[in-house]
């Protein structure tokens, strides 16, 4: 696991990237397990054996990890949107990207 973040591009807010576990809810029960690859102050972007939902709304709860220097909590849920998905083509078993805008409620 990488727990160093750093800056990686110049997007609407700066992103830092991290590789850390979380727990994909949709609907309040049906869990999906990724892990987060890199995250900002408007969302995060995600990994996943199993696809994601286009537009669905999701609690993602981080487990065990916070990136170091980063303001998000441990066991704290987050609640998004699924804004983008994608197939990533790699060899062995599919590989799912998906791009979460973070919701302040």
């Amino acid at each position: 696991m990488n727990d160093s973040c750093s800056n990686s591009d110049a997007r609407r807010f700066a992103r830092l990237e991290c590789l850390a576990p979380v727990r994909v809810r949709y609907a309040g029960w049906r869990v999906q397990y990724a892990r987060m690859v890199d995250h900002s102050a408007g969302g995060f972007r995600l990994v996943s054996r199993s696809p994601f939902e286009d537009g669905a709304r999701v609690e993602l709860v981080f487990e065990g990890f916070v990136p170091e220097g980063s303001a998000l909590s441990l066991l704290e849920a987050y609640v998004g949107v699924v804004r983008w998905t994608r197939q990533v083509e790699v060899p062995g078993l599919p590989l799912f990207e998906a791009g979460i805008e973070r919701l302040q409620e």
